[in-house]
């Protein structure tokens, strides 16, 4: 016995709190890798996926039933992404994700949008 536990029960508990660390790890791993320079906290994937749909002119409505989650959730997702990408409008977080290479070609550009 140590501590009152069993062997079994002690190797079990470490193998969890390994497993755990190692994930956390590669989430962490993961989010450097589209945390682009000069945005403090990368946008997540699916923030990534909601600002280019915003690109392909879709409502929040339209994109929460694409995405099958609420539009609330939508609108949350949304103040993040102008928060870490430091914009107000939905154009400028397109044109700026567009910049930083987040999201593809396909995206309409604001017209006439020269920058931020």
């Amino acid at each position: 016995m140590m501590d009152g536990r069993t062997f079994s029960t002690a190797l079990w508990e470490t193998t969890a709190r390994n497993a755990r660390a190692e994930a956390s790890d590669e989430a962490c791993r993961t989010r450097r890798l589209i945390a682009p320079a000069g945005i403090p906290q990368g946008l997540s994937p699916r923030e990534i996926s909601i600002v280019d749909l915003i690109g392909h002119g879709q409502s929040n409505k339209e994109i929460a039933r694409r995405l099958g989650i609420m539009p609330e959730t939508v609108k949350t997702h949304v103040k993040n992404i102008f928060l870490k990408l430091g914009v107000e409008r939905r154009a400028q977080a397109v044109l700026r994700a567009h910049t930083l290479g987040l999201i593809g070609a396909g995206t309409r550009m604001p017209v006439g949008y020269a920058g931020l």
